[in-house]
C-alpha cells in the first residue's frame, strides 16, 4: 500500500496540535519535557514528509532514484 503523504502530513498536524495545547496546559514536571519531545519529533517528521514531497513532484517520470 503505497503512503498517503497529505494524510500523513495530516495526522501529523493533528499530532503538533494536540501536544501544543497540552504543553499549554500541562502543570511543570517531567510531562511537559515529554510533550516537548513530541513536538520535536512531530516536527522534524513533517519537515521530512515535506521535503521529500517536493522531491518526488520535482523528479521526472522514469527517472531512477
Amino acid at each position: 500500500m503505497p503512503l498517503d503523504l497529505s494524510m500523513m502530513l495530516g495526522k501529523l498536524s493533528q499530532i503538533e496540535e494536540q501536544a501544543q495545547l497540552s504543553v499549554n496546559e500541562f502543570p511543570k514536571g517531567m510531562g511537559l519535557e515529554r510533550q516537548r519531545l513530541v513536538l520535536a519529533l512531530t516536527r522534524f517528521l513533517k519537515a521530512h514528509v515535506q521535503g521529500a514531497a517536493r522531491e518526488e513532484r520535482r523528479e521526472p517520470p522514469g527517472s531512477e532514484h
